[in-house]
Order: structure tokens, then C-alpha cells, then sequence
């Protein structure tokens, strides 16, 4: 995640949660004490070193939203179109995740068209008309690094990793690839994200996702003439729902 938002990522492991102490293959016994003593002396010196290297490590920050920008503007990708449904906020609450997370999103004005358009599966579109208040996601923004990986259908990977990956599985040993290689945010909440080969020439204003999830209803209250409460399967909101009414003992 720091690597993907322009830092420097790297993680320092010794030893594991397994035991408190552990034999290395070279006949010493690491224990966790020791393993504490060398992870604070590496946390400090990593500190110190940042420090000394701060601008570099600066320049390096900057140029990495400004490839970035060069990135998205050139890539056949131009921008993500997520058209809103009165009787589901899944694309809103996707819009909060990725504006909770630096992502630049703009919300059209107006009806707008794009005749360069396919599913997020891959499928092509005839040319569509979306409705004003479609939220629009650009490619050509300081945080597309971040926004390829979160959305990226199929991260591509190294054959014989994958073979090697397989052959662990079947061994029942654990896997080596981190969530965020793994994941694809609009396919993890069932999204309708439509793929623009082209920018969409439509006026935008600024979006809020807090606000936008503030307009949905919510039940007020529960009146003695209501037979049963009908609740959609639109979105992970529904199995929260699910699980606060197990909670409090009502019968589903």
C-alpha cells in the first residue's frame, strides 16, 4: 500500500508469531526478545536514514503521482463510469472507498454519451447515455498507480510463480500473494463499472460521497400494521444487516 501511494514500502520480518524462539539453519536459536531488539535498532535506523535521504525520498514521491498522471492519460483506459441506482448504493459505497483513499472522482451535470465503451468484464457496449449525476472516474489523475491496482480485472504475473503458487497449493502450503494483488474492488462488491475507452465530453462537478450515502432512506420505525420488512441483496449492507438482527434475536 505505501509503495502504491508513492512511498517507500518495505517490511522488516524476523522469527514469526509460532513460538517465542526459533531454530535458524545455521544452528542459532533467534528468540523473540532478540527478534523485538533487532526490529526496533532496523525501525530507528530506517527513521534515520529517511531523514538523511529526504529529499530524494521527496523527488522520488512526486515523481511517482507524476507518472502517474503520464500514465493514465496514455494508457487505452481513460476513465471508469459507474452510473448510480436509487434502489442501490454499491457504487456509491465503491465511490467512498476509493475517495477515502486519495481518488479522484467527478459527478456529471448532465446526460453525457460515450461510444468507446465496454463491461468491466470485458464485454462491448453499444454507445450509451447515462443519467446526469453518473460519478466518473479518470485515469489521467496523480493517483492512477493506485486506482490500476484497485481496479485491474487480471493482475498479470510471472509464469513459473504461478506454476510454483499451484504447486504449494496442492501441498496445502500457504499462499505468497499479498490482497492487494488479488483483489479487484469492483468485482469484490459487484459493481456496474462500465470501462471508456475515450474521456467523455460531459461538464463535472466535485463529489461527496458522504453526502451521497446520507440521501438514502433508512426505516424509521416499525408500525403494528407492518406484516415484514422486504430487504434488497444489493450490497454487503444487507449481511450487516443480517447480522445485527440475528443479534438482537429477530427472526429472519
Amino acid at each position: 500500500w505505501p509503495a502504491l501511494n508513492g512511498a517507500v514500502g518495505m517490511t522488516y520480518e524476523q522469527a514469526s508469531a509460532r513460538g517465542r524462539q526459533i531454530e535458524r539453519p545455521d544452528g542459532h536459536v533467534l528468540t523473540l526478545e532478540e527478534a523485538v531488539q533487532h526490529h526496533f535498532v532496523t525501525g530507528v535506523t530506517t527513521a534515520v536514514t529517511a531523514a538523511r535521504n529526504r529529499r530524494k525520498l521527496l523527488q522520488d514521491f512526486q515523481r511517482h503521482f507524476r507518472d502517474g498522471m503520464d500514465q493514465g492519460g496514455k494508457g487505452a483506459v481513460r476513465e471508469y463510469i459507474l452510473p448510480l441506482d436509487p434502489e442501490s448504493r454499491v457504487n456509491l459505497d465503491l465511490a467512498a472507498v476509493l475517495q477515502q483513499a486519495g481518488i479522484e472522482i467527478r459527478q456529471a451535470q448532465e446526460p453525457f454519451s460515450n461510444r468507446r465503451l465496454t463491461t468491466f468484464r470485458g464485454q462491448p457496449v453499444q454507445r450509451k447515455t447515462f443519467d446526469n449525476g453518473t460519478l466518473i472516474i479518470p485515469t489521467n489523475q496523480p493517483r492512477y498507480i493506485l486506482l490500476k491496482a484497485l481496479f485491474e480485472p487480471h493482475t498479470p504475473m510471472d509464469e513459473a510463480f504461478v506454476k510454483e503458487e499451484i504447486e504449494r497449493h496442492k501441498e496445502r502450503l500457504p499462499n505468497r500473494i499479498y490482497d492487494v494483488t488479488a483483489w479487484s474492488l469492483p468485482f469484490a462488491y459487484d459493481a456496474r463499472v462500465y470501462v471508456a475507452g475515450e474521456p467523455s465530453k460531459v461538464k463535472t462537478g466535485s463529489f461527496d460521497a458522504v453526502r451521497g450515502l446520507s440521501g438514502y432512506s433508512r426505516i424509521a420505525g416499525v408500525t403494528e400494521n407492518v406484516y415484514a420488512y422486504l430487504i434488497p441483496y444489493a450490497s454487503h449492507h444487507a449481511l450487516a444487516a443480517l447480522a445485527h438482527l440475528w443479534r438482537e434475536k429477530v427472526k429472519v
